[in-house]
């Protein structure tokens, strides 16, 4: 029973169009990657020239170029192959060789007059790929060719997003030095400095900020690099970037704080230096949730206790009736639960549905907390 609104970075990253790991479809052999491809034999040769013979040379060109056979490529180019020869996902020889690394390749090819600023279909350039992959060389060799560094898909994706993603550091650097845009955002808003915190790329961070980079340049939502790095439980993140200086208080539109996002991370080192750090901890959003009904949803028993230690109204409740008690209840921590009832969680509170901490547990088949709330209903103290 999570309420704190949570980033799932998986699906925001294919919204906002991180291309990388879909690329891979650029790796396929010549047979998946394009049909002039069906004609060429593992060993190169025109076994069934279906296509003709200029097909087959571009089908053996990116097989070439994928495998980084500078020689091979050279010799067909020198038979006619296109150098801007493309797989069926539109991705170009270049984009192949770049993504690999293979900058021999990659400089024979733009020697021929690959075009450096080509995009496939899902709008993924060759500085895009060779960024991802932290292919430095390759980085310096497409922008020294005139690749704009701040080409960005249509979903407003750039290859220093996609470095800063993979915590590629010294990709970054050069990025950033060629001119790339570290306060440009994506269609969710985040920057890249932002992916890189969501990521816990520490070292891609501490480029940023040598850089000086916006630490409070937040996405739709209004999340910070901050809370990218809290929602992820990333302590070591959280760190550099409150040492940065990072507003710790900063909060979400819906008034989620990086505190909220951190007690409710799989890890609650964050959430503990947050506090550590003077947030607020009685910081509440605007459906009523505080920071304690985070941690105790999350069952992250050590928190609860910080917080309570703050003097936290252990009974409070959101616009639901629901108090970290049934949270801790849903959830199953019976240490949590336990904490919650020696501070006077009431276990008799019940949320707009009627239902109770006990009845929650219940549902739940949480045996454990079922029978403390047993405990508690019986004048028994909780053990």
């Amino acid at each position: 029973m999570h309420y704190v609104h949570r980033y799932f970075f998986l699906s925001s990253l294919l919204l906002a169009g991180l291309t990388f790991a879909a690329c891979q479809n650029s790796q396929n052999s010549p047979q998946e990657g394009s049909a002039a491809g069906k004609n060429a034999g593992a060993g190169g040769t025109n076994s069934a020239p279906v296509a003709g013979q200029k097909d087959v040379l571009d089908g053996q060109l990116i097989d070439a170029a994928r495998k980084g056979d500078v020689e091979a490529v050279s010799r067909l180019l020198a038979q006619g192959a296109n150098a801007n020869a493309r797989t069926d996902t539109g991705a170009t020889a270049l984009m192949v060789a770049a993504e690999q690394g293979r900058i021999e390749v990659v400089r024979a090819l733009l020697d021929h007059g690959a075009d450096v600023n080509a995009s496939d279909q899902p709008g993924a350039t060759a500085l895009l790929r060779a960024a991802g992959g932290g292919h430095t060389s390759v980085v310096d060799a497409l922008l020294a060719k005139g690749a704009n560094v701040n080409a960005a898909n249509p979903k407003g994706w750039t290859a220093l997003m996609e470095a800063a993603y993979y915590g590629r550091a010294q990709a970054v650097d050069i990025l950033l030095a060629h001119g790339a845009k570290a306060d440009a955002v994506n269609e969710a808003g985040a920057s890249a400095i932002f992916w890189a915190a969501a990521n816990g790329q520490v070292d891609t961070i501490k480029s940023f900020v040598a850089k000086g980079a916006n630490l409070e340049l937040s996405d739709n939502d209004g999340k910070t690099p901050l809370m990218a790095a809290a929602d992820m439980g990333r302590a070591d993140v959280v760190d550099v970037l409150i040492s940065a200086g990072a507003k710790v208080n900063a909060a979400q539109k819906d008034g989620t704080t990086a505190l909220m996002l951190a007690a409710e991370a799989a890890d609650s080192g964050a959430a503990k230096l947050l506090i550590a750090k003077g947030a607020d901890v009685k910081a509440t959003t605007e459906d009523g949730l505080t920071t304690l009904m985070a941690a105790a949803d999350s069952g992250h028993a050590d928190v609860v206790q910080l917080l309570l230690d703050k003097g936290l109204d252990v009974n409070a409740a959101d616009k639901e009736g629901t108090t970290a008690l049934m949270r801790a209840a849903d959830d199953g921590d019976a240490e949590t639960v336990r904490i919650l009832l020696q501070h006077g969680a009431d276990f008799n509170a019940s949320n707009e549905d009627g239902d109770t901490a006990l009845k929650i547990a219940k549902d739940a088949d949480n045996d454990e907390v079922v029978a403390l709330l047993r405990q508690a209903r019986e004048g028994q103290a909780p053990k």
